[in-house]
């Protein structure tokens, strides 16, 4: 997949221009480009061979994270207005820290560097060998 067609499957996982706030697709590049991955073959990104990869959940999590900052800066809508009789109810606005957590359960790279052990073989650097959520806490580093 190359670049352009990331941005628009990345946008259209999280709804880019549907739901409030929009982003723009600035936005949606730059999440891309923090997400690098390692390719099918195993082979890093800033080596020979690279074949270009994106963790589209990883890029959708930021995605949802910023959203969530923009959403807490905007003016909250009454969620129920009555006038002269009528009421009018409005939807409930996106949870988007939420939504940053699904995608972010669903990450590769989520996985490799915070999970259990289910990421991708090689991707931690082979000086510093991986450490699991629950060995990190009995050792006192993560509570």
């Amino acid at each position: 997949m190359d670049h352009d067609a990331a941005v628009k499957e990345l946008s259209d996982m999280v709804q880019a221009t549907v739901t409030a706030p929009t982003l723009t697709s600035a936005q949606i590049g730059a999440a891309l480009d923090g997400a690098v991955a390692p390719d099918l073959a195993g082979v890093m990104p800033d080596a020979d061979g690279w074949v270009p990869s994106w963790d589209l959940e990883w890029a959708a999590a930021a995605l949802c994270d910023l959203r969530a900052a923009l959403a807490a800066s905007e003016t909250q809508a009454p969620k129920q207005v009555t006038s002269e009789g009528t009421t009018i109810t409005m939807p409930a606005p996106v949870d988007w820290t939420t939504a940053a957590a699904k995608w972010r359960s669903q990450s590769k790279l989520w996985l490799q560097l915070y999970g259990d052990g289910y990421g991708f073989d090689g991707f931690a650097p082979p000086d510093e060998p991986y450490v699991s959520t629950s060995e990190a806490i009995d050792m006192g580093v993560w509570q």
